[in-house]
């Protein structure tokens, strides 16, 4: 599992990351878990036990209460499912602290659960090139955002790689010095690595193996930030971006923005982009660009959506990357290959579970979700827990919400894939990335429900599978 958000200090909201792993027994018991934390007061671990429970009446949403060794206060969190056993999760307790001294007080976050591939667990299995994007603080300011691609040899060695990073705006591209740069992975799955860059001191990281495709990040060390690796496949060049691509994009000044963008494989593309902006509200941005891929997978992009900054991607694969903004709002999102056409009403349809992907700012609100769509009568209904903003800038979770009760709310699909779901309430749009895969760009958790009113309408991005 991967957590990273915000918490409350004495020195106000500073970033933090976790990392771990556990072991479910499938009969409500956690066994055995291990963490890693970071924040601005420093790096920790831990083991934990706990326990944890999945609904029966709403769809693959489960809660999970774990008490650390060390600290032996319970945590709990909130969480989804997929059918692959994989899923989301966010922090769900009021005000808690996730350890001693660790500097997470009032801790809420969002992310990633994986289901492990057990067998992987050694230095070996992680041979390759892995495009990795991960986002952070120093402290609480300024916000950090950074993507790129590191090689490693099977053997424990870092051989190479590349990254753009940007710190508040001020942007470094640096290369990885192999000379020093190693790793080491334990049979538990845990990962350790040091990394000598050509721009800063080295670095230090702990990562979580889930295959020899996927591992999950923290650095820790200052500054603090977490998120993916993927395994690259195939070679690169400008047709490595070609077709249609969702793009999600969050930043730090409470921003959001979803949508389409067309690439020819030539260089040039064509987007349409919907954001949401806490100062000015709803708006649309298209727009035509170019775009260059170097041969390691860097995507050199010209602007994007309301940025006149031209953002970096570095691609996993085929029309797959990371991408990182390089202005002062410090974006940071996704492409992902789009696979389909001409949506119409029936290509949405059935049970999807998801969760908000990690804020990029403290005051985001964060939810796992259940929801189901009716094709038939165009309706949508579901549950969500959550975890908002007060207007006493306080976190409290409310558990199991209804979303549209009763298909009260109703979407409809443009062919692009662009789908509008309305409520009594607030607006949602959706994109389509593939019959069983969406992102939702959402004006926050205060517009759900009257109970919530008060709460933050800040936007942000939940992802969503089946």
């Amino acid at each position: 599992m991967m957590l990273a958000g915000w918490a409350d200090s004495s020195v106000g909201n500073v970033f933090g990351g976790v990392v771990g792993s556990f072991y479910a027994d499938g009969n409500g018991n956690i066994t055995q878990g291990m963490v890693d934390m970071n924040s601005w007061f420093g790096a920790a671990q831990d083991t934990f036990t706990g326990t944890y429970c999945i609904s029966t009446t709403n769809f693959n949403l489960g809660t999970m209460t774990i008490t650390p060794v060390t600290y032996p206060n319970p945590r709990t969190l909130a969480f989804v499912l997929q059918s692959d056993g994989n899923g989301n999760i966010i922090f769900f307790d009021t005000n808690a602290d996730f350890c001693s001294g660790c500097g997470l007080g009032g801790f809420h976050g969002s992310g990633v659960l994986r289901k492990q591939q057990t067998t992987v667990f050694s230095t070996s299995e992680i041979n390759g090139s892995y495009a990795f994007g991960f986002s952070g603080a120093d402290g609480g300011a300024p916000s950090l955002a950074e993507a790129g691609v590191i090689t490693t040899d099977g053997s424990g060695d870092i051989t190479g790689g590349e990254y753009d990073f940007n710190s508040g705006g001020t942007i470094t591209t640096g290369s990885v010095v192999p000379a020093g740069s190693a790793y080491t992975v334990a049979s538990t799955g845990r990962g350790t690595a040091t990394i000598i860059s050509t721009t800063s001191g080295p670095l230090s990281l702990v990562f979580y193996v889930v295959s020899p495709s996927e591992v999950l990040f923290l650095q820790d060390n200052a500054p603090v930030v977490a998120g993916r690796g993927l395994l690259q496949s195939g070679s690169f060049s400008n047709s490595s971006l070609s077709g249609n691509v969702v793009i999600g994009i969050e930043d730090s000044q409470a921003d959001a923005e979803a949508g389409v963008l067309t690439a020819d494989g030539s260089g040039s593309f064509s987007y349409s982009m919907d954001v949401y902006s806490t100062d000015t509200g709803w708006g649309s941005a298209p727009g035509t660009g170019t775009y260059l891929v170097a041969s390691n997978g860097r995507v050199q992009l010209s602007s994007i959506g309301t940025s006149s900054a031209a953002p970096v991607a570095y691609l996993v694969g085929q029309n797959q990357a990371f991408l990182v903004g390089t202005d002062a709002n410090v974006g940071f999102g996704e492409i992902t290959p789009q696979s389909g056409s001409n949506f119409t009403t029936a290509s949405l349809n059935g049970n999807f579970t998801g969760g908000s992907e990690q804020p990029a700012g403290p005051i985001a609100g964060d939810e796992v979700d259940s929801v189901s769509f009716s094709a038939a009568s165009g309706g949508v209904m579901g549950t969500d827990d959550q975890n908002a903003e007060g207007s006493e800038f306080q976190y409290s979770p409310s558990g199991d919400v209804a979303i549209c009760p009763a298909n009260t709310c109703t979407y409809t699909i443009s062919s692009n894939g662009r789908v509008v779901v309305t409520t009594a309430l607030q607006q949602t749009v959706i994109y389509i990335i593939s019959s069983s895969r969406f992102i939702a760009l959402t004006t926050g958790l205060g517009s759900m429900n009257d109970s919530l009113m008060d709460r933050s309408t800040d936007p942000y991005l939940v992802d969503f599978s089946q």
